[in-house]
């Protein structure tokens, strides 16, 4: 069975144990794929994403990571992209999200605002230093900087951080063209439980809380840890069906995801959810498998 929730807010359904609860998700922007890549975060190494607000007119060089990075254009005009400093221009589209792969680059990128709006972006670092210091551009190194074509600009740039940590282990990220990277944020009250479930690749960054558990198909059990990375992809990856809980009986537990491969045609807020039976053998009543 395909069940889809299409609106941003609190839900509360009758999903099992923990009904009378919920839990309110959030997004915080949506962009179609213009490249088709295979990404691989590596076992820890760091995954940032970042939100940037850049105001007309601003002209400065990009963050000199020299790893790949995803680029959401969410909101606005739009940007420019020079690599290199060239004279070859690549527009940054609103609605769109890019890949840009900072190691074939190495003298950077210089990026403008010339429309009339203030545009926001969200952007993934993938394999950051783990020891960059919380809500820090990642600029990789001042030898990136000091060689780059241009000079970064903090007049008219503002960013903020959404999530940061080192990856639990190898993360696939995969992106396909024509479909849509998505970026949302969870908040699930005590003891809430999401059931048997599919959807595409993503990776999730665990913010807050201590008592979150996966459970993947019938034998494996994993609690995230804050401000750690970790794959989650039922359904892709040959990965089963899975299910997720907040096992604590006090504490919300909040937590973002950055999906990929999501279909296009989609209201936003709309959660690319596909709820399923059980995982072959296991013993449940579609629910609950294990309730610790």
């Amino acid at each position: 069975m395909t069940t889809s929730l299409g609106s941003v807010g609190v839900a509360k359904a009758a999903f099992g144990p923990g009904e009378a609860f919920g839990f309110v998700w959030t997004e915080w922007g949506a962009a179609e794929s213009t490249e088709s890549m295979s990404v691989t975060a590596h076992k820890g190494k760091s995954l940032v994403t970042q939100r940037y607000i850049i105001k007309p007119g601003w002209d400065g060089l990009w963050p000199t990571h020299q790893g790949i990075q995803s680029i959401m254009i969410v909101e606005g005009g739009g940007l420019q992209a020079f690599p290199g400093c060239g004279t070859d221009m690549k527009p940054w589209e609103t609605g769109k999200a890019y890949l840009l792969e900072g190691s074939k680059n190495p003298q950077g990128v210089r990026v403008t605002n010339t429309s009339s709006e203030v545009t926001q972006v969200i952007v993934t670092f993938i394999d950051v230093d783990p020891n960059d210091a919380h809500n820090s551009i990642p600029w990789g190194s001042e030898e990136n900087v000091r060689a780059a074509c241009a000079k970064p600009s903090m007049e008219g740039f503002k960013h903020h951080e959404y999530g940061r940590g080192p990856a639990a282990t190898d993360i696939p990220w995969d992106h396909e063209a024509g479909t849509m990277t998505i970026s949302m944020d969870w908040l699930v009250a005590p003891r809430w439980q999401f059931v048997w479930h599919t959807h595409p690749p993503t990776f999730i960054t665990h913010l807050n809380g201590t008592g979150f558990r996966e459970y993947i198909g019938c034998d494996i059990t994993l609690t995230w840890e804050p401000n750690v990375n970790y794959l989650h992809s039922p359904g892709a990856y040959s990965r089963p069906q899975e299910r997720a809980r907040n096992i604590d009986y006090d504490d919300n537990a909040e937590f973002m995801t950055m999906f990929t491969k999501a279909p296009k045609q989609r209201t936003r807020g709309q959660i690319p959810v596909e709820f399923t039976a059980p995982p072959d053998g296991c013993m449940t009543d579609g629910t609950v498998t294990r309730t610790d």
